[in-house]
């Protein structure tokens, strides 16, 4: 994933450089910002990830949350690497 950002040489190549960048407007229900990659994304969806951690955040950790996503995705058959990161916004 972050091998390839910025290295423009890889342009000719298969694997693009420039990465995708989605800019969202935040409202006062934001509380995340999760980052991971396509190991989650290939099998979950934006709204199903963003339910599984909001439905956990109030009483586990996030270790433990990210670990219980993991085990979801191979339940739900990812093949891929999987890195996930949660970022609590206030």
């Amino acid at each position: 994933m972050s091998r390839s950002l910025g290295d423009y040489s890889l342009d000719k190549d298969i694997i693009l450089s420039i990465p995708d960048i989605i800019e969202y407007p935040r409202n006062s229900l934001s509380s995340y910002i999760i980052i991971a990659s396509d190991g989650i994304w290939d099998v979950m969806n934006n709204e199903q990830v963003a339910s599984f951690v909001s439905q956990r955040a109030s009483n586990i950790t996030f270790d433990y949350i990210i670990s219980q996503l993991f085990d979801q995705c191979l339940i739900n058959q990812s093949s891929d690497n999987m890195t996930v990161y949660i970022i609590k916004i206030d």
